[in-house]
């Protein structure tokens, strides 16, 4: 992995760019996008996900691949807005509640360390 100031102009360009893919491997699109331009980030769809177990394989395919490209590690996110809007809704993967269910909550103060330990031990 290079440091910030090694990247070239178009690696720093790449590193902005979050791009999604429409298949549930690292297929020939996300594969250009990570080797060929030096996209940052990579986001999961409902499309992309069958099991717990290939979105681990998977997740780790594409940071391999980031790393065999001399590139810093992918940021991997999910389209998972939290209550009814749940993509990811496959067995074995923790549903996280929506923002109206987190705001009308008593303990509003709590709520951030809630969250972020739930995503800890997730």
């Amino acid at each position: 992995m290079k440091p910030l100031n090694d990247l070239t102009l178009e690696q720093k360009v790449g590193q902005l760019l979050m791009c999604g893919f429409p298949s549930q491997h690292a297929d020939e699109q996300i594969t250009r996008l990570i080797r060929d331009y030096h996209v940052g980030g990579v986001i999961y769809f409902r499309r992309n996900v069958e099991s717990v177990d290939q979105l681990t394989r998977l997740s780790a395919e594409l940071q391999d691949m980031a790393a065999e490209a001399g590139a810093l590690p992918l940021m991997i996110s999910v389209d998972q807005e939290g209550g009814m809007v749940a993509r990811i809704d496959k067995e074995g993967m923790t549903q996280v509640p929506g923002n109206m269910a987190l705001g009308v909550r008593q303990a509003i103060r709590n709520i951030p360390w809630s969250v972020l330990k739930f995503w800890a031990v997730s």
